[in-house]
């Protein structure tokens, strides 16, 4: 499917907020995949800027990154406090794929 600028960028910042949320996770638990999910986000990161620049319209991607965050956090936080393990750990689980299908083939 063929995203629009806007779209993309929607995408691209909501992704950012999701490994960075995730990111700053691995981090507090010394979690060793920190380092492949902060290359991640650097490039949604990168392909976010990139995007905003070559689009015609001046666009705030502070509340899709602070929806990317929020989601990762719930999740977590459901997960951690075993309201529904189950189901907190394959949206989990489903969130990075998500963006990853974004920038990889396949």
């Amino acid at each position: 499917q063929t995203l629009t600028p806007v779209e993309q960028v929607q995408a691209f910042a909501t992704c950012a907020g999701r490994f960075s949320a995730l990111a700053a996770r691995q981090t507090a638990m010394h979690d060793p995949e920190f380092n492949e999910t902060h290359k991640i986000k650097t490039s949604f990161e990168m392909l976010l800027e990139a995007t905003v620049d070559a689009s015609d319209t001046a666009i705030d991607t502070r509340i899709w990154r602070s929806y990317g965050w929020s989601e990762v956090a719930s999740l977590l936080k459901e997960r951690d406090r075993f309201e529904d393990v189950a189901r907190s750990a394959r949206a989990a689980a489903d969130l990075p794929h998500t963006c990853e299908r974004l920038i990889l083939p396949g």
